[in-house]
């Protein structure tokens, strides 16, 4: 959590706020008093030479021109106006004003009356006609600009002095809330002239910038969409049209004789302008969680901004208006001093924004006390306090721009804080989870390999007992044995193979799933092992009277590069299951190459069984699956078979694929690329079938055998005394090494996997010591690396489990033609 902002001292805070209040008042009577205080203004009264009077009491209300000059008697002088005036001469409607000015020179003298600019009705001039008689002149909100009577000037008269007399002018004012309590006299029309073309630039100025500012907050709002901004933008409306209405600009164009559209205008915007300030000061400052109990009092203005509107309607009394205008800039004044404190108060909780927000309504606070004491009558300026507000309000404008474009560099900031705490949790959480992930990583590859060990270790334990149990089977089966005898044994012996070949189909299913299987890459020949894979299915087929037969079609390769052990398991399980599945007909193997393509084969198994139903080929290659319960029930089988041999393909870069029709028959095929190897390699793998018939003139040999299983051990030595050969135990490695250097042997069988010392090793110091005597591998074919581990370790060959007298005979046949003996 980043620290808490520092609360700024008190004294801090009263400095800048009173510095703010001081610089803005010098500034803005520093901007007016030139041209305000033009030489020649006379005030009315208290101008030698001028006299003033009006009627007082309600002895002028609604009286006519010719009513007024019959009660000539009653004109009373007009008080100098001073802090302690009467507010509004008692608030009458109109009243009756008459102006005794002298001209002591002998020229004709051109002066202005100025009304000193308040929101009056109807203000009418009556001077005297050149003829005799009185001519009218017309100012005010309810004079029509088309008004032929209508003064040339906004809010002033101008008057002619005939020389070296006293003319005498008549006004009647006429206003629902203020009455003239002054006039102005300007003895330059050209100053006046200046004045007013001073108040059209101040007023443009004042119109430029408030559009300026609205636009800038519509960008803003439109850009970023935060309510704040929208709530300054409209109060940036509503404020600048009541300055507008105020001060004159707009206000002729909702000029009505009958209704004052005009103030009821400036009331709804004022109470729009109050109502979006609160809104937007609880959304700037975030009252609701810095300062919970303002916030309450905030909402309570917006209530009663909204009640102002309803209670509109009271302007339309004339006297009533008066008061209700004047209770409505105290409800401003209120508003904006609670809106101040309550920025005070967010300020010394620490929040970043009530600065910015404090200053941009210090001036406008200023203004408004100015227009307070304008509608009280304390000022009697009242050109000056329009000047000064206008001020207040571009300054507060502009620095409520500068606030809003600053809470949203806080809200980023805040936001990049959030996002970096965030960004640092959650690569704490990733760290935390790569860990836990390289826990379970390491466990999983622990686990694999103990897997795999696993399987090597129970591929020795199964397979061991299991030899055993085939071996003896089948040497007990080279015995005098009786018709029951034998068919005991060779259900044994079918039991026996059966059991090995589920075992060594979970084991492989094992070993793709672990991705632990690699193909070996040498030349073989697939004709042949099409012809060894008929040969072993050869007596089953006879026995179910099914043709089992191969079509080498013309182009079929021969010798290819490949995998020649892997080969052959997908071609007995999938002629094993074409043989299973077929009660009558027979069994295709059919070899081709693909047309229109060099170096790819297709190998196809084409049964006439019972076939698959075309929603069920689906199931086939998923594990411990076959396509119907009902097939496990009759035929049997673990439904790994087809998963393995699929896997198996796809390691070749081929796919197995399926036709079939049910109670018809299916075809299972694939297709691979292959390679032909070059001639001498061919001619080094092509079996020596002569070989094997001279095995039996090989004389007898003296053979070392090293065996941990005392079961193996013994169906080892029964095996090679059956074939006539000398035969010497040992148990472990050890035993083996010190054998072989106290007597000479002909070849060594070595098992592997031997408790001490295993037949890697052995096979190692054996090697260390210079002897080159023939080792063939005991093993259980469980790991795919065996093999060439074999070969490292200095083995000759290697002879896999289960053992059988023809496999031993092969080994011992391949020692002799490889070291030239017999």
């Amino acid at each position: 959590m980043p620290p808490a902002p520092l609360r700024p001292p008190v004294r801090w805070l009263m400095a800048l706020v009173v510095g703010v209040l001081f610089l803005c008042a010098g500034v803005m009577y520093w901007l007016s008093f030139p041209v305000v205080a033009f030489k020649g203004t006379l005030p009315v009264p208290g101008t030698p030479g001028i006299n003033a009077f009006y009627l007082p009491g309600h002895r002028g209300d609604h009286l006519s021109f010719a009513e007024m000059l019959d009660r000539q008697g009653e004109f009373v002088p007009m008080p100098r106006p001073t802090g302690k005036s009467v507010m509004n001469h008692k608030l009458r409607e109109d009243l009756w004003y008459r102006l005794e000015i002298a001209n002591g020179t002998p020229e004709r003298r051109e002066i202005v009356l100025d009304m000193i600019w308040r929101v009056f009705n109807t203000v009418t001039l009556y001077l005297p006609a050149t003829g005799g008689g009185w001519s009218e002149r017309y100012v005010g909100s309810n004079v029509s600009q088309w008004d032929s009577m209508r003064s040339s000037r906004r809010s002033a008269f101008d008057v002619s002095l005939a020389p070296n007399r006293t003319t005498v002018l008549y006004l009647h004012a006429v206003s629902n809330y203020r009455l003239p309590t002054q006039f102005q006299i300007w003895d330059s029309p050209a100053d006046f002239t200046r004045w007013e073309i001073f108040e059209a630039a101040k007023n443009s100025g004042y119109f430029a910038l408030w559009l300026g500012m609205v636009s800038l907050g519509l960008f803003l709002y439109a850009m970023l969409r935060e309510r704040a901004q929208l709530h300054y933008v409209l109060f940036a409306i509503s404020l600048g049209l009541v300055f507008l209405l105020g001060n004159g600009v707009i206000f002729p164009l909702f000029a009505w004789p009958s209704w004052p559209l005009a103030s009821v205008l400036s009331v709804v915007l004022a109470a729009c302008a109050l109502l979006n300030i609160c809104l937007f000061t609880r959304y700037f400052l975030d009252t609701r969680k810095e300062a919970p109990r303002l916030d309450l009092w905030i909402r309570r203005c917006q209530y009663l901004a909204v009640a102002s509107v309803f209670t509109m309607p009271l302007v339309f009394w004339p006297r009533i208006g008066l008061v209700y205008l004047q209770a409505f800039y105290c409800l401003g004044g209120m508003i904006f001093a609670l809106l101040i404190g309550t920025s005070i108060k967010c300020w010394r909780a620490g929040s970043r924004l009530a600065p910015y927000f404090l200053l941009a309504f210090s001036p406008y606070f200023i203004g408004l006390l100015f227009r307070l004491t304008d509608a009280q009558d304390l000022v009697v300026r009242d050109d000056l306090s329009r000047l000064f507000s206008l001020i207040s309000n571009a300054l507060s404008l502009i620095f409520l721009s500068f606030a809003a474009v600053y809470r949203h560099r806080v809200a980023l900031e805040e936001n990049y804080r959030l996002q970096s705490n965030y960004t640092d949790q959650l690569q704490s959480e990733i760290v935390e989870r790569t860990k836990v992930l390289q826990k379970l990583k390491d466990d999983a590859e622990a686990a694999d390999r103990a897997k795999s060990d696993f399987l090597a270790v129970m591929s020795h334990e199964i397979r061991t007992p299991m030899n055993g149990v085939v071996g003896f089977a089948n040497l007990l089966l080279d015995t005098p044995l009786d018709a029951r005898q034998k068919e005991y044994l060779e259900t044994i012996h079918f039991c026996s193979d059966s059991l090995l070949i589920q075992i060594n189909d979970i084991l492989d299913f094992s070993k793709i799933e672990s991705g632990k299987m690699e193909l070996e890459m040498r030349p073989f020949s697939l004709q042949g092992l099409i012809r060894d894979v008929i040969r072993v299915y050869d007596h089953l087929a006879s026995d179910k009277r099914l043709a089992l037969r191969s079509e080498l079609l013309p182009g079929a390769p021969d010798w290819i590069f490949g995998d020649p052990s892997r080969m052959r398991q997908v071609m007995m399980n999938l002629v094993g299951n074409a043989m299973k599945f077929t009660s009558e007909g027979g069994v295709t193997i059919r070899l081709e190459t693909v047309y229109g393509t060099t170096g790819e084969l297709c190998l196809s198994i084409i049964d006439t069984g019972i076939g698959i139903e075309p929603d069920k080929i689906g199931r086939l290659f998923q594990p411990f699956s076959q396509a119907d319960s009902s097939i496990t029930r009759h035929y049997g089988g673990t439904g790994l078979g087809l998963v393995i041999c699929h896997r198996l393909i796809g390691m070749m870069n081929g796919q197995l694929q399926v036709e079939s029709v049910a109670g018809q028959g299916s075809r299972f095929f694939f297709r691979l690329p292959f390679l032909t190897p070059p001639p001498e390699q061919i001619l080094m793998n092509t079996p020596e079938e002569d070989d094997r018939q001279a095995a039996v003139t090989i004389s007898p040999r003296r053979i070392l055998i090293a065996e941990d299983n005392a079961v193996n051990r013994k169906l080892i030595s029964r095996m090679l005394t059956n074939l006539g050969h000398a035969v010497h135990l040992v148990n472990n490695g050890e035993e083996c090494v010190a054998a072989l250097e106290e007597e000479a042997y002909d070849m060594v069988f070595m098992d592997i996997q031997m408790p001490g010392m295993d037949g890697f090793e052995a096979t190692a110091r054996i090697r260390a010591t210079g002897c080159k005597i023939w080792i063939a591998a005991l093993t259980a074919e469980a790991m795919e690396d065996d093999p060439l581990r074999c070969r490292i370790a200095g083995m000759n060959d290697y002879v896999t489990k289960p053992f059988t007298k023809e496999k031993i005979a092969a080994a011992i046949e391949r020692a002799c033609r490889k070291q030239g003996a017999t």
